[in-house]
């Protein structure tokens, strides 16, 4: 019974901030669109692959994998086609090195172009994406590693290799000019400080010229037309009250030749990112520090900011092609009447059901907002057509890592990409959610490279009663493994839709085989069989399935040995469900069973409070006194537990709710008694006996 309740309180509560770190994450160049419109190119995060895929409404198309990279600290980088959709740019980089590559849409062939080498880590920080250059099969890319950067254009076959620019400067910042054989640049903390500013070169490397002379530029962009600079600054001003200066930021709008017509934009906070809208007449602007960035839009020509979000923008996604913008707001999950506990409690609920929502995708025309999508972490819109595509984050209950799917919205529908297991198992939910039960069946079937269907399969999964168990041995590892990974009872749950109920009822016998098979190999499996109880409650929560989980736990409970302790957890497990299901008097007597089922006093118990919390938070009214009586039980049961003080607190505050006054001066009592360095129980203790005169 060692660490009874460990993974329960590790999947619950460590697994919510931890979901947010994970390592692939979308960074918002995912995607491209074909200028052809029948192809786009995609980053396939979860399966580390760059697809091309055919663009179709009823189904993903033709998918060719254009590259793919080993698990680890790597990553593809900004996928763009050419002009004429002949030709895919794409880099990717590792920890040693960073590589530029086309690949021929025609011959379906990558052609490596460059690598640049470096041992220092931190340096891909400062790397320059490369793009197509203004001359038709070009590649302009900038050397950032070199003491003199340079800039330089490299042809698709990776031959011929030009240095257009090269300075010893601190940073180049290059962008192609629309409509324009020509690529600007910035030149940032030159040797020589004169040279520091933006300037201009033609795409063959004659024609160099300074636009403007400064080492106050951060930024710049061209209108659509190639007419107008937008140019970020930041000045340095000298207040009169004190010694240093400071640099705000502003967004000026310069002519092509560099001469400063108009600031439109001032911000103490600076500028993160702009651009102009399709018809070059406004600039929309996100700014502020990282954690309260907000999105602005600004008339070019009326000089005025219009503010679109308050501290609370998530994401900035760009211009669609009819003027609309496209960002994601943060949600707000810490409302001030939220104690910090119910927002933990609330967040532990919301993995359940697999629906914790981080963000909303906006869609603003004319000022008007539309709320589209939630839990979006990339997004592009098509430039010509109806179409979208976008990564989604899917909490998967309590067990794994989210997932991030991508998804390709049409006038018709959606189409979600899976490409490897974790999205073959994440779609396979979306489809029983959907009601389309054989599609989710598919999807799990792709997910394990097997068809559950079939007789071989079945006989495969049953564990074999002659394995002689031993620590640590990898008929161990297999059988734990295959335990965990194949969601049995999803399987079950999905079959009993399809109406193959002989069927869900073998693979019934299958897990209940597993879990025999475990306890009485118990000391081997540790822990796994408190897992495949948490397993369960996941399963059934997401699937919205409480009084079928409930009545298998039963059968399960009636079939299998006894044993105090997997009874104990699986009622606890059948409480949750039990009141999630709106059976408040059941849930209780569950949760009555599982403390009774405890052994006294057992030190693994100490998290048995996170239990109370969350059922109590789901309890229907009029059922207060019968909780108060388990939470008695549980304190009678564990009295010399080393967390006894805390129970006692707990029973204290839900008395004091109650008014009952003279109750919770004795809880309190305890629970000082038992822990005399608990001060803020002490606090409570006074409290209520200056208020009652005790």
């Amino acid at each position: 019974m060692k660490n009874k309740f460990f993974l329960l309180i590790v999947l619950l509560i460590c697994i919510l901030p931890v979901m947010s770190c994970k390592e692939n994450a979308p960074r918002g160049d995912e995607f491209s669109w074909s200028p052809q419109n029948d192809q786009m190119v995609l980053n396939s995060l979860e399966s580390r692959e760059l697809l091309s895929l055919q663009i179709s409404e009823n189904s993903p198309g033709e998918i060719v994998v254009i590259d793919s990279i080993k698990p680890g600290n790597m990553h593809f980088h900004e996928p763009l086609y050419s002009k004429d959709g002949e030709y895919v740019l794409f880099s990717k980089s590792s920890d040693k090195n960073y590589q530029i590559f086309v690949w021929s849409v025609s011959q379906k062939s990558v052609q490596k172009l460059v690598e640049l080498k470096f041992s220092n880590l931190k340096k891909l920080d400062q790397r320059i994406n490369p793009f197509w250059s203004p001359a038709q099969n070009q590649v302009i890319w900038v050397d950032w590693l070199a003491e003199r950067k340079s800039l330089n254009s490299v042809d698709i076959a990776g031959k011929k290799n030009q240095i257009l620019f090269q300075a010893p400067c601190n940073r180049l910042l290059p962008v192609a000019v629309p409509n324009r054989n020509l690529i600007s640049f910035i030149v940032q903390h030159h040797e020589n400080s004169s040279m520091d500013g933006l300037w201009s070169i033609r795409s063959n490397g004659t024609d160099l010229q300074q636009i403007y002379k400064g080492d106050e530029i951060q930024a710049h962009q061209w209108s659509p037309d190639g007419c107008k600079i937008a140019l970020n600054r930041q000045i340095e001003v000298k207040k009169k009250d004190r010694d240093k200066t400071y640099q705000p930021s502003e967004l000026s709008i310069a002519d092509s030749t560099g001469q400063i017509e108009s600031v439109i934009f001032q911000n103490d906070q600076g500028i993160i990112d702009f651009d102009w809208s399709p018809d070059g007449k406004k600039i929309a602007i996100v700014s502020g520090p990282d954690s309260l960035k907000n999105l602005w839009i600004i008339d070019c020509a009326a000089k005025s900011p219009v503010k679109l979000t308050f501290d609370n923008l998530d994401r900035y996604f760009g211009w669609g092609n009819t003027g609309e913008i496209y960002y994601t707001i943060k949600e707000d999950n810490n409302l001030p009447a939220i104690s910090p506990d119910e927002v933990e409690l609330r967040d532990i609920f919301n993995s359940l059901y697999g629906k914790k929502r981080e963000n909303r995708l906006v869609k603003l025309l004319d000022f008007k907002p539309n709320f589209i999508e939630e839990n979006i972490r990339s997004f592009s819109s098509h430039p010509d057509l109806d179409y979208s595509a976008y990564y989604k984050v899917y909490e998967t209950g309590l067990f794994g890592s989210p997932h991030y799917c991508p998804i390709i919205k049409s006038p018709t529908g959606e189409l979600m990409i899976a490409r490897d297991e974790g999205l073959h198992r994440l779609v396979a939910d979306a489809m029983y959610w959907a009601g389309k039960y054989h599609l989710a069946l598919e999807h799990l079937n792709q997910a394990f490279a097997t068809d559950f269907l079939a007789e071989p399969t079945i006989r495969h999964l049953l564990p074999d009663p002659n394995l002689k168990m031993q620590p640590d041995s990898i008929q161990k590892m297999v059988v734990q493994e295959k335990f965990i990974d194949i969601p049995l009872m999803k399987l079950v749950l999905i079959l009993r839709k399809m109406g193959k109920i002989e069927l869900a009822n073998r693979y019934m016998g299958v897990y209940r085989e597993y879990l025999n098979f475990q306890l009485n190999n118990k000391q081997t499996f540790e822990n796994k069989l408190d897992e495949s109880n948490w397993q369960l409650l996941s399963t059934y929560t997401l699937y919205r399935a409480f009084s079928e989980g409930i009545q298998d736990m039963d059968e399960l409970l009636e079939s299998l040995p006894e044993d105090s302790a997997y009874i104990s957890t699986t009622c606890v497990v059948q409480a949750v469900l039990a009141v999630e299901n709106g059976q408040s008097d059941l849930g209780l007597d569950k949760l009555k069973k599982a403390i009774l089922m405890l052994p006294a006093n057992d030190s693994d118990s100490n998290d048995f409070l996170i239990i109370l919390s969350l059922i109590e938070r789901r309890l229907e009214p009029g059922m207060s006194d019968k909780f108060m009586a388990i939470g008695e039980l549980a304190i009678s049961r564990l009295s010399k537990n080393e967390k006894i003080s805390e129970f006692y607190e707990f029973l204290g505050d839900r008395y004091q709710k109650k008014n009952q006054s003279e109750k919770a001066y004795a809880a309190y009592q305890q629970a000082a008694a038992a822990n005399p360095d608990a001060h803020e129980v002490w606090e409570k203790l006074f409290a209520v006996a200056q208020e009652n005169k005790f």
